[in-house]
């Protein structure tokens, strides 16, 4: 049994455009909210279609 806190965690290569909890909106997959911030690469929860990885110059800021 592992017991202890999760807590989110940013790894920012930097240059990243959105920081992790930004709101976000892209064309195919709607609006949703950064998890995680690896540089340019970032994974993104959407409300409709879940977890997605992108690349930020794929989103806007919502």
């Amino acid at each position: 049994m592992i017991e202890g806190r999760a807590r989110e965690v940013s790894v920012s290569a930097g240059g990243g455009k959105f920081a992790v909890g930004a709101r976000v909106f892209h064309d195919k997959f709607g609006y949703g909210r950064v998890v995680l911030a690896e540089g340019q690469k970032l994974t993104v929860d959407f409300e409709h279609s879940g977890a997605k990885k992108v690349v930020d110059s794929f989103l806007k800021g919502a």
